[in-house]
């Protein structure tokens, strides 16, 4: 019976240590045919026994989610949800540069807002779309591959309290710099 790789999910041979699609470590347990016959999964099919074994214990957000926080935190707000991300995949230099990107990305809109005016509504919009394609762009196969092997969504009213959170830090620093 061919195994899974937990990260693309593609089939491998049994003896393969390394996935043959996306070279990803294969996850191997030795009891996994006794549990099968456990009156738990009695009935249930060996491709649904293993979508369990293999499915993430974390969440992750999603474009949606990206987007909502972005409205409400700016780039800041959209750039923490995608290092979440990243951290929970185990991409931790990624999720250190998505945040120094959002930080730089802030830092000039807020110069920008600064110099020109109150008039950029329309950029807000056009920031929360861009924040959009870019989670799709950067983490949109990941996410998808979380999903197909049973991974959670993060909700999207965490998303908005982050955003909040980041908006209400970025609130307290401007308001202490700007006395």
């Amino acid at each position: 019976m061919p195994i899974h790789c937990p990260e693309c999910n593609a089939e491998n041979d049994p003896s393969a240590d390394l996935c043959t699609t996306c070279l990803g470590r294969l996850k191997r347990l030795a009891v996994a045919a006794p549990l099968i016959a456990e009156p738990a999964f009695a009935g249930a099919s060996a491709a649904s026994f293993e979508l369990a074994l293999n499915r993430p214990t974390y969440s992750l957000f999603d474009k949606q989610g990206v987007a909502l926080g972005t409205f409400f935190g700016g780039p800041l707000g959209g750039a923490v949800l995608l290092a979440l991300n990243y951290s929970r995949l185990g991409a931790s230099g990624q999720a250190a540069g998505a945040v120094m990107v959002g930080i730089v990305v802030t830092a000039l809109l807020i110069l920008l807002t600064s110099a020109i005016g109150s008039g950029l509504y329309l950029g807000g919009v056009l920031l929360v779309i861009l924040a959009r394609h870019v989670a799709d762009s950067l983490q949109g196969i990941e996410v998808a591959q979380h999903t197909s092997r049973g991974g959670m969504i993060e909700s999207a009213g965490r998303a908005c309290l982050i955003g909040i959170g980041i908006l209400a830090v970025l609130f307290v620093l401007l308001s202490a710099v700007l006395r």
